[in-house]
């Protein structure tokens, strides 16, 4: 059993609270738990509303995990995260006042976000040295950022909810002077993401897309210690990525038909993409050179190659751009 409190203070108002605590269950079963709370002014003096908070924040954060040892020697973990930040958006103004770290914005703005995470993993030694890991995940955040109101009223963001469920397993084991590594990978994620800019009845600009993504990969490494402390090592990673996604443009307002810079002719148009869709597989190689000389020093040269998965333009406002 163990417990722990953690107070901080810091510029700028910040002031932040940790408990936690380890509660034994039986011989092979623990519980620990982890409360936070952390709330801050930020660095914005806001001169219009006469407040220094309008880029602060307010969150709170909890977290509980279990790990038991069964009698075959393996480890399960499990563990619940959940974080809720509230807070301002108050970071744009012009150079000279941003320089002071001021703002002259009519309100704060909004930049909300919540996240909960559901973990697992499992790991086993077997006889021989060779060794069984798997991690599972599940998540959820929500986003909810929209800019101070302009001088002409417009309101401009998003709420955007993206979940995620992920899975890892690898079998390493080491014989002599070799050590080696192979592994599963496989995640799907998905994502609502609209975007309003709303000046009405100027213009109005009201996008949505869905995205769902998919990524498998399969990857190893194989590893040489050549000479005491010195180990070279070869890895591949081989990833696939497949995402598609549904989306749609709403553009409405007022065009300027005559040039004389009133606009007077009422417009709208809608745009949609359907089920489009993009897939790459790449190959990732990397080298490895290893020197540990003992348990307290270690150090490395590494040379990977690096990638980014494709995906789409989800704020576009026109079809080309989103495709």
């Amino acid at each position: 059993a163990a417990a722990n409190v953690s107070l901080e203070y810091g510029s700028h108002n910040r002031r932040r609270a940790t408990i936690s605590g380890d509660l034994p269950l039986s011989e092979s079963t623990g519980l620990r738990i982890a409360f936070a709370g952390e709330q801050s002014d930020g660095d914005i003096n806001n001169t219009t509303l006469d407040r220094d908070d309008t880029a602060g924040w307010k969150s709170m954060q909890a977290k509980i995990k279990l790990l038991h040892k069964d009698e075959a020697g393996g480890e399960w973990r499990l563990g619940l995260y959940h974080m809720n930040s509230r807070g301002g958006n108050d970071y744009f103004a012009p150079k000279s006042l941003s320089r002071e770290h001021e703002s002259n914005a009519t309100d704060e703005g909004t930049d909300n976000t919540k996240y909960t995470l559901v973990s697992g993993s499992y790991q086993r030694q077997f006889a021989g040295g060779t060794r069984l890991a798997v991690t599972l995940g599940a998540s959820r955040s929500e986003w909810n950022y929209w800019l101070p109101e302009s001088m002409f009223n417009a309101r401009n963001g998003f709420d955007m909810v993206t979940r995620d469920i992920s899975a890892d397993a690898r079998l390493s084991g080491q014989k002599e002077n070799i050590d080696w590594m192979v592994g599963l990978f496989a995640q799907q994620t998905r994502r609502d993401a609209p975007y309003l800019f709303d000046m009405a009845p100027y213009y109005t600009s009201d996008t949505a897309a869905k995205r769902k993504g998919n990524a498998t990969a399969l990857f190893g490494q194989v590893g040489w210690t050549f000479a005491p402390g010195w180990r070279l090592a070869a890895g591949l990673r081989i990833q696939h990525d497949r995402q598609r996604m549904d989306w749609r443009s709403n553009q409405s307002g007022y065009m300027d038909s005559d040039g004389d810079g009133i606009p007077d002719m009422p417009f709208s148009t809608t745009e949609t993409v359907q089920n489009a869709s993009v897939n790459k597989t790449a190959w990732l190689p990397s080298f490895t050179l290893e020197y540990r000389p003992n348990e307290r020093h270690f150090g490395w040269i590494k040379l990977a190659r690096g990638y980014e998965a494709p995906g789409f333009n989800t704020f576009a406002t026109m079809r080309e751009q989103a495709q």
